[in-house]
């Protein structure tokens, strides 16, 4: 995601130069952004991805910058956060993402939020989760389960061969349920399995888009499972829906080798994907009901190994919709100089913003009232102390 948004004043442009070497993209190729401030850095994107752009300096997307998983909440004297628990390994990583717990939990940060609100997120007892790309953690509750949509072939042909996330989101997301809570999932399994039903029900009998909007999506799996999500957006009215959280994957990221080759196949997939359900969302009259988020386990180390660049922390993320502060950076983009407090080392950066943070802004604009946030993101309260002194732009207006 360093290669997605580059620093591009120059002394910053060649900070990030120098660190990335034979990684670096071209200053003059890159698409810079809308200025801010005068004396302020200015940034820019990946030159395969215009339709971001567009979105961008229309005021319909932004970017966080920096965020990632922490471990234990900082003191109040603190100014760094800690690593993760198990730092850099796909399966710890993810699944901290997905519970913004200890690596213990077992429910997901989304799951928690249907627990509290799924009884008012539709008048026909729907599911408030639904899974485009299988089972996984996030959306598991102690009182909810996901329903998983069908959404045909799993991997982008053109991503490079690498961790299959959905099988290991699947392997978590089974071991969780098997384990976990077992006498309180069998006292809700009743209501759950009504849930998945009427949910199921609710999705095999949406109307198909209309062509006009259907024809804005490309024919790869992440645009085809946008597009799905469309299709159940364009029902709401008859389903009742008030409050959903839409979980679509797109794997493929794990860039040891290739980075740069696979990078220009596939951020032009992610711009055009996401300027097409964009689009759609705008035809349907829901472009400020859904708020569109990016996320990951980590980003990746700056320094290439040869050909590609090994695990890292902190990474930027996107967000699109109509209701966000869009056509800025939110978040503190780091130094990406070698000597900075940000860099651990290996071209490792930590991050500025906690993904409970981010997520947090999102909860609370999704109707979650804010007492619940202590039991939907735990570590929250802790964070949020050291944030008094560090101000943010607020992620949506």
């Amino acid at each position: 995601s360093f290669n997605m948004l580059v620093p591009h004043s120059k002394r910053q442009y060649e900070a990030y130069r120098s660190l990335r070497g034979d990684l670096a993209l071209k200053r003059q190729e890159l698409l810079e952004l809308p200025s801010g401030k005068a004396g302020e850095c200015r940034f820019a994107l990946h030159p395969a991805m215009p339709e971001l752009h567009a979105l961008y300096a229309n005021g319909q997307a932004a970017i966080m910058a920096n965020v990632g998983t922490v471990g234990r909440p900082p003191s109040l004297k603190s100014t760094r956060y800690s690593l993760p628990t198990d730092p850099m390994a796909h399966s710890a990583q993810l699944r901290q993402l997905q519970t913004c717990c200890p690596i213990s939990s077992a429910t997901g940060w989304a799951g928690r939020i249907a627990d509290l609100m799924q009884h008012e997120s539709s008048e026909n007892d729907l599911a408030m989760n639904l899974s485009l790309s299988g089972a996984n953690v996030l959306q598991v509750g102690d009182r909810t389960s996901p329903v998983q949509i069908d959404s045909g072939n799993r991997r982008c042909p053109q991503a490079p061969v690498g961790v299959d996330f959905q099988h290991l989101n699947n392997q978590m997301a089974e071991r969780l349920v098997d384990s976990a809570h077992a006498g309180d999932r069998k006292r809700s399994a009743r209501s759950q399995r009504a849930a998945a039903n009427n949910t199921q029900r609710a999705v095999d009998e949406a109307p198909a888009l209309p062509h006009e909007i259907s024809t804005l999506f490309a024919d790869d799996p992440f645009s085809q499972r946008l597009a799905k999500v469309a299709r159940v957006i364009a029902a709401r009215n008859t389903t009742t829906a008030r409050r959903q959280i839409f979980f679509v994957q797109f794997d493929g990221w794990d860039h040891h080798h290739k980075l740069l080759q696979s990078q220009a196949l596939m951020l032009p997939m992610l711009s055009r994907g996401l300027k097409s359900f964009h689009d759609a969302l705008q035809d349907l009259d829901a472009l400020s009901d859904v708020t569109t988020i990016t996320t990951s386990e980590f980003g990746r180390s700056l320094i290439s190994n040869g050909n590609g660049s090994d695990h890292g922390w902190a990474g930027n993320q996107i967000v699109m919709g109509g209701a966000i502060n869009g056509g800025q950076l939110l978040g503190e983009y780091p130094d990406l100089s070698a000597d900075s407090p940000l860099h651990i080392g290996g071209g490792v950066i930590a991050p500025t913003t906690a993904n409970d943070e981010y997520f947090a802004e999102l909860a609370l604009w999704l109707g979650l009232p804010p007492a619940g946030l202590r039991y939907v993101l735990p570590n929250l309260a802790a964070l949020r102390a050291r944030r008094k002194r560090l101000q943010r732009p607020a992620l949506f207006a």
